[in-house]
């Protein structure tokens, strides 16, 4: 998977550990620690210019500067990138604004570990799932690409016929080959979800109820296939 890490830099050393055990694991992790991963320079608080006063600054001048504005388009193109955005707290504004526009394109995404005393944000809601610790989070992510994995399988199967009524998926078809179970028996669907989903005449399987029911997708369309991210 293509993974967001999101949080504060007082995290690097956590960040770090977190994006190297994912990579570790097989996966592409956009981490803001790593020079390797940025297009634009670091930006620590360290390197921050003095901090916002509204007696001194003018807000609108104070924020406009390119080194900022690269960082924050920097970013964004990750996170539309992503299949998956962690947030990893306690962390600020800038880190939940991160993960708050993964969220709003449809991204899958945790929240891992908790804010400061006597913080709390409701939007944490907004998660897949809202983890204790690092440990919960390998194995949410070992979960979740089990699934980007069957999603992957179904959109490689030949689609032999699909329907769509009233704006809702009705059925979409493969072939029942010997070819076409042993790639989803090896992706890791079971012998009786591809029977279940076999229809009557045994010619066919219908795929949709293999990844809405076993794949955690959400949508499908002729052009991109079975995704996480409903398409508008």
């Amino acid at each position: 998977m293509n993974i967001y890490l999101s949080s504060s830099w007082k995290n690097r050393i956590k960040v770090r550990e977190i994006a190297t055990r994912l990579s570790n694991m097989g996966h592409y992790v956009y981490d803001f620690t790593n020079p390797a991963c940025r297009k634009t320079p670091e930006l620590p608080p360290e390197k921050m210019p003095e901090q916002f006063d509204p007696a001194l600054h003018v807000y609108r001048h104070y924020i406009d500067r390119e080194v900022w504005r690269a960082a924050v388009n920097g970013n964004r193109q990750a996170i539309k990138k992503s299949d998956f955005i962690i947030l990893l707290l306690p962390c600020g504004n800038d880190s939940h604004a991160d993960w708050a526009l993964g969220v709003g394109l449809g991204k899958r995404s945790v929240v891992v570990g908790r804010p400061q005393k006597g913080d709390r944000s409701p939007v944490h809601l907004w998660a897949d799932a809202i983890l204790d610790d690092e440990a919960q989070l390998y194995e949410y992510v070992k979960e979740n690409n089990i699934c980007m994995g069957k999603i992957e399988t179904l959109n490689a199967l030949e689609v032999v016929d699909a329907s769509c009524s009233g704006g809702e998926l009705e059925y979409v078809y493969a072939e029942n080959t010997k070819e076409n179970i042993q790639l989803l028996l090896k992706a890791g669907f079971t012998k009786t979800e591809i029977e279940s989903a076999t229809i009557d005449d045994g010619e066919c399987i219908e795929i949709s109820s293999l990844a809405f029911d076993s794949a955690a997708a959400t949508w499908w369309s002729n052009k991109s296939g079975f995704t996480t991210v409903r398409e508008d």
